[in-house]
Parts: C-alpha cells; structure tokens; sequence
C-alpha cells in the first residue's frame, strides 16, 4: 500500500515554499506525496527507482522531477544517496506555468534526464553550503539557486527534443525494428539502450510515445511471439529456445510463457496444428474427441 505524505509532514517544515535534506541509504518504501513536487538530485551510487510502476536506472547526476500524486520507490544497487527537495504545489505550478517545456515532460507525473557535468558541479558546491537544518534566507537563496539550475537542463532537455528528436526517434526507432525482427531477441533492455548514443530517460521516454509500452513490456512481448515461433516452426528443444529470447532458467521460461499463452511450450507444440515442417517426433496427435483436427501431411 502507498504510503501518503502530507507536506506539513515533510522533514523540514521551517518554510512553506521550500524543504529540502540530503538521503543516503539502500532503499525507500513506495509512497506519493498529494500536495507537493519532489525533486531528487542523485549524488553518488546507483540505483532502481519505481515511478508509477515504470523502473528506471539512476546514478549520480541524475535528476527525477515528480508531480504530487506519483508513486516513487528507490531500491539502491550498492548505497546511494540523494539531495531532495520538497516543493509546495503552489509554489512550483507557478515557476512551471512559464515553462511550457517542463510541463509537457511532466505529462506521465515526472521526468527523469541527467546533468550536464557544469550544473551537476554547479549544484554541488551550493548543496554543501546549505546547512539543512537550519534554513535560514541564506540556505532558501541557495536551493532556490539549485532548484533553477536544475530547471535550466530540463528546459534544455525538453527544447533540444526539438533540435535531437529526430536522432532519438531514429534510434529507437531502429531498436524497435531489430525487436521486432528477433535481432535482439536474447538481449536485455539495459544491453539494448546500451548500444546507442542517448540516455536510458530519453529512450524509454520515446520509445513509449511510439509503441505505448515500456521497452521492457515491449521486449517481453516479442519474445514470447519468437519462441511461440520456433516452437511451431522448428525442431528445437524448449531449453534451445528458451535460450535464443534470453531466458537462462528453462523453469522460468515455461512459467512466464504459460502465463502469457496458458499452455506450456511443448504442450503448445504438441496441440497446435502443423505449421511449416512438422516434427512428428515432438508432436502426440490429439484423440479424435477433443475437437482438434489432427495435422495432415503435405
């Protein structure tokens, strides 16, 4: 169950505008906040964070952007910590309602896109300074100096969709492509983005635009439909093909792939008809009774 925090709870209550602290920890429960922004500026590590059930990989120099109301949950790979920042709705809307690029990247609740290195260095050195147990005018002035930092690269970000869109959507739209055809068919979605010059936040965030799915979503469908395939069409084992989409435990394979066709693999190779080639050795024909008609030769 999400937890809901109300922003009279946040820990720093002294200003109503603005509350801010640093994190550091392996893992933070799933919860939403309903009446401010939460801003989270990654500082060290690596980690999995949860927003409205999407995963997404971060590390330092990150940034994630969320509107009230979204879910978030951060599991750290080793320990990572965090600068956080707390935002009154009010507050924030107003700073955003001038900034028409931020509210489009804020369409699914948030927005996630890394630093440059100059804002990350520039953000830095004013969160040092920022006694956060005291916030006086000093420590608000210097928040405030990140808070628009920050904003900087993510209206950068958002314009130069306009200006790399085109190279965005051509990579994955050929990522799409190669999905599609089985080319990455034993491949992970992190060894997928891997292989192209754009951030993970901004290939899932057009890889979505194009297909609706998440690249993960979008992997597994294609996966199953390929070894469905094979099954159909080939002699290999279940352990061969189980292989060839990477999968590397058979049991696991046959689980998801049950829950996705509702037979196992060789139950569906043995009670499908005859697609291309049969392979009488794997098949066991169906008594005349069960409303299949047996496979005929050719």
């Amino acid at each position: 169950m999400i937890n809901a925090r109300k922003y009279n709870n946040a820990e720093r209550s002294d200003y109503t505008d603005i509350n801010c602290h640093s994190w550091e920890g392996t893992h933070v429960k799933s919860h939403a906040h309903d009446d401010y922004f939460e801003i989270n500026i990654f500082t060290s590590g690596e980690a999995i964070t949860l927003l409205n059930g999407i995963e997404h990989n971060v590390k330092r120099g990150d940034v994630i952007i969320m509107k009230p109301g979204t879910s978030h949950e951060i599991t750290s790979i080793d320990i990572s910590s965090h600068y956080n920042v707390a935002l009154r709705a009010e507050y924030f809307s107003s700073i955003l309602s001038s900034k028409p690029f931020l509210q489009s990247l804020l369409n699914d609740g948030f927005a996630c896109f890394s630093l440059s290195s100059s804002s990350l260095a520039f953000i830095l050195s004013k969160i040092a300074l920022i006694d956060n147990e005291r916030l006086d005018d000093t420590a608000i002035t210097l928040c405030e100096a990140v808070i628009y930092a920050l904003l900087s690269d993510a209206i950068q970000y958002a314009s130069n969709e306009n200006g790399s869109k085109n190279k965005a959507t051509y990579y994955v739209k050929d990522a799409i492509s190669k999905i599609d055809n089985g080319k990455y068919a034993d491949k992970t979605v992190s060894q997928i983005i891997s292989s192209y010059p754009i951030s993970q936040p901004a290939f899932i965030f057009h890889f979505k635009k194009m297909t609706g799915k998440t690249p993960k979503d979008y992997l597994l469908d294609k996966k199953l439909s390929h070894a469905k395939k094979l099954l159909l069409t080939t002699s290999m084992s279940i352990l061969e093909i189980s292989l060839t989409v990477g999968f590397d435990s058979i049991s696991h394979f046959i689980k998801v792939f049950k829950s996705r066709y509702n037979l196992t693999p060789l139950a569906l190779r043995k009670t499908s008809e005859k697609i291309g080639k049969v392979f009488a050795k794997d098949m066991k024909f169906p008594n005349k009774n069960s409303g299949i008609d047996k496979p005929t030769k050719k």
